[in-house]
């Protein structure tokens, strides 16, 4: 991974991640490659710093096996020169997830990062998941109460400086965080294929959130 001297930091940071467990399909899968370079592509002339991953589970070392981060782009920790490369990288993924995810552990971690890099600068969070929540921890909640409780935390430790966007695939019902985060963005299982709308979709309002990004945002 190596060290991050000579990366700017304090600058706005955009946090891509993204669900890569076994639960999604094909079509959900693909369309999480599709919708992160849309990102990844909207935000490449900008001076956001980008970091984008998937998270799920496989071998950490030798013999162990437990929560994995696989960045795709991060200034630090990815062998992407830039974001169009990270884009390259992306679409070069396997078109299926694997391994089971530990969603609220691995969204904390990536929060963390994106945490050291802002500085207290803005933060923009996009969650792209099929809402399948795993727990993370041996306790009593289930994984979407973990999930949601750690939302709750986050933004109250953040302070306004947290601007949390939810891609639910496959989903069309309510997910249960359209009271806690700023947008939710349902992608429902006829839409899955639709690539061109909702890239334009997110590209669109991920393009709104970069111009307002010195105003603070808080929870809703």
């Amino acid at each position: 991974a190596g060290g991050c001297d000579g990366v700017p930091r304090g600058h706005p940071v955009l946090l891509i991640a993204c669900d890569a467990s076994a639960s999604l399909s094909n079509d959900q899968m693909r369309m999480t490659k599709v919708m992160a370079a849309s990102w990844l592509t909207a935000t490449s002339k900008s001076g956001v710093c980008v970091l984008a991953g998937l998270y799920h589970s496989g071998e950490v070392r030798q013999g162990v096996s437990g929560p994995l981060i696989q960045w795709i782009a991060h200034p630090c920790k990815s062998v992407a020169a830039s974001k169009r490369d990270a884009i390259r990288a992306l679409v070069a993924l396997p078109d299926k997830g694997t391994g089971a995810q530990s969603d609220a552990l691995s969204i904390a971690f990536m929060l963390e990062e994106a945490k050291r890099l802002a500085r207290g600068s803005m933060i923009y969070l996009i969650l792209i998941s099929d809402c399948a929540w795993n727990q993370s921890f041996n306790t009593e909640k289930n994984g979407k109460e973990k999930v949601r409780a750690f939302f709750e935390s986050a933004h109250d430790d953040l302070n306004g400086k947290l601007n949390t966007t939810l891609v639910a695939l496959g989903v069309s019902e309510e997910t249960g965080f359209e009271d806690l985060l700023e947008k939710v963005v349902k992608v429902s299982e006829e839409n899955l294929r639709d690539y061109a709308a909702v890239a334009e979709q997110i590209g669109v309002y991920v393009a709104s959130c970069i111009r307002e990004r010195r105003r603070p945002m808080g929870r809703r």
